[in-house]
């Protein structure tokens, strides 16, 4: 049997999800502010059940490709404030194999009563240091909508670098909005850590 993964920050324990974290997961996506970057839809029970399903299937992929982390405080592993994850692949699908799995996207989302603590950046670099030092990532990228200043902070404050703007490529709330996409690579990372 496979042992459930567990990463350790300062303040921070990141862990594999379990099927009843739907109901924390839930509780911060519905707060307001969660949702201001992203599209607009129904959070409901049924929405983070499956959404929580999917992380914890992906748990069970062979050859594993997908690392979704429910973020959690030091001495209190069942309550989430957040996640935070890894996922192989390129930007570009039809890259080949050898570059699509030394290289990820991170992605992370934090309970909005703990934002402004620094722990979207202490979780996001416990998920660099698994992908650079356990993965053997040569480069890890990451985007988000133009707009959110909060998360290009995080980003920035990590050592990835502006690559890109993408013009009007994400539709969300009636309108299209352009998104930045970061970039690290593993030499980078090593420099700042």
């Amino acid at each position: 049997m496979r042992r459930a993964l567990e990463l350790q920050a300062e303040r921070l324990l990141l862990r594999e999800y379990v099927p009843d974290d739907w109901r924390a997961v839930l509780a911060y996506m519905t707060k307001p502010g969660y949702d201001d970057h992203y599209e607009a839809q129904t959070r409901d029970e049924a929405y983070a059940r499956d959404f929580i399903g999917w992380f914890v299937r992906w748990q069970g992929e062979a050859p594993r490709r997908r690392w979704q982390m429910a973020v959690t405080l030091k001495g209190a592993p069942g309550v989430v404030i957040g996640s935070c994850g890894l996922r192989l692949g390129a930007i570009e699908e039809h890259i080949d194999s050898v570059t699509a799995v030394r290289e990820a996207a991170l992605g992370y989302d934090l309970d909005p009563s703990h934002w402004r603590q620094g722990y979207a950046t202490e979780a996001a670099n416990g998920l660099l240091r698994f992908g650079f030092e356990t993965l053997d990532l040569h480069r890890v990228w990451s985007y988000h909508v133009a707009e959110n200043e909060r998360s290009a902070a995080v980003l920035q404050r990590l050592g990835f670098s502006l690559e890109g703007r993408l013009r009007e490529n994400d539709w969300q709330r009636g309108a299209w909005h352009d998104t930045v996409v970061y970039g690290l690579l593993r030499s980078e990372w090593q420099q700042v850590r």
